[in-house]
Order: C-alpha cells, then structure tokens, then sequence
C-alpha cells in the first residue's frame, strides 16, 4: 500500500507517494515483480552447484528487464550452506539450442545477496538465495533461454552445495556443465527452483514555487 505523502511550507511543497514501507535504499517492495517462477523445492533433490554450471530454460510472457532472481538452495549435509559458500554468485544467460544452452548471451555476477532458511529437515537444510543481477537484462517475450548459476570461486570443488530442484517441470528439464567451463552441457532429469524478477524504481516529484508581481510559479524535478 502506498502512503499519500504531502509537505506544505512558505516557500513550496513536496509532492510524493512513498512505499508504506522501504528498505535502506528506499526500495518499494511492492515494486518487484515476478517474470518467471520455475516452481518451490521438491525437498528431495539437487545438484551440486560449486564445481558445475547448472542451467535451467524459461521464457517471458510480457516485456520488462531482469534485475534479480532467488533460487532455490538445497543442503543435504545440515552444514555446507553456507559455512562452504564463499558469497559468490555468477550468472550466464544463453539461447536455446534444441533444448540445451546454446549461445552465450550475457553473463555477471549477482551483488546484494542474501539468503532465508525456507525448512530445515534434519539434517537437511533449504535455502532461498537471492541477488540483484547488477544490470537490467532485457529479453525478448515468448523465445526461450536458459538461465545458468554457479557459486564459489573454487570451480573444481564439490563443497556440498546444491541448486534445488522444483516440484515443475517447465518446457525441457535442467542442465549442467560438469566439470565448470568445459562447455559441454549436459541434460538433467528435474528442473531447478527459482524465480526470476524485475525491481521497478519509483519516482518522486520535488516542486517549489515562487511570485513574481501578481503571478505564482512552481517549478518541479522527476527522479
């Protein structure tokens, strides 16, 4: 819900909708939309995510950028996430190509990451991690791509830490390219879980008046 916002003063006034509630940065929560939920964490399964690439395909259904995704983190160990993990997290985009990873389209390496115990179940223990892309990717509606993770910088270790797979099973099933950087993939029987979003900003409106003779001026900014 947003908070009309309204300051009144001799020299002008400040017009804005802030967030009922904001983060640090002042970002609308409510802004954030979901672009493509690939399924929750089937609680079973998961492939180990440090010393391969793992990918997974998803399309759009309208037009807006990535700027964040949330995957799902599984720990069958009760102690490798994140006492394992390293805090890097690198991502690719690619192109389709007969339902592998084709072309490599784009690629960073996520910033702003956090991460929430979805269940323990002992000694298994379930993450959600989620990042900011550190750019805004824009895609095409309707075609479809993969969407590829892998975590730490320590490419041909197996330190326990897999990418969960989902309870889905959208278009073709998970890859992955073991070990990291050979560019082979490979295809997998489940899919992963994750999310991939877009973070709207929100504008503010800063407006002041002034008189000259008998006439009233405003002036405003949109940031």
């Amino acid at each position: 819900m947003r908070v009309p916002f309204f300051v009144l003063g001799l020299v002008g006034i400040v017009v804005s909708t802030f967030p009922a509630t904001c983060s640090a940065e002042g970002t609308d929560p409510e802004a954030i939309i979901v672009l493509f939920d690939n399924g929750p964490m089937n609680h079973a399964n998961g492939l180990g995510v440090t010393s391969a690439e793992n990918a997974d395909d998803f399309e759009l259904s309208f037009v807006a950028d990535l700027t964040s995704a949330t995957i799902g983190i599984a720990d069958f160990t009760g102690m490798s996430f994140p006492e394992n993990w390293d805090g890097l997290v690198k991502w690719f985009i690619y192109t389709d190509d007969s339902g592998l990873p084709g072309t490599l389209l784009m690629s960073g390496t996520g910033r702003d990451t956090s991460y929430v115990l979805e269940s323990s179940l002992p000694p298994y223990e379930f993450y959600w991690l989620s990042f900011n892309l550190n750019r805004r990717v824009s895609l095409s509606v309707g075609v479809r791509y993969w969407f590829a993770i892998n975590l730490n910088r320590q490419l041909t270790t197996n330190s326990g830490i897999t990418w969960a797979a989902s309870t889905d099973l959208n278009y073709s099933p998970g890859a992955y390219n073991n070990p990291y950087g050979s560019g082979v993939y490979e295809p997998w029987i489940l899919d992963f879980s994750f999310t991939l979003s877009s973070n709207t900003e929100v504008n503010y409106i800063f407006a002041d008046g002034f008189e000259t003779a008998n006439s009233q001026y405003w002036s405003s900014t949109q940031l």
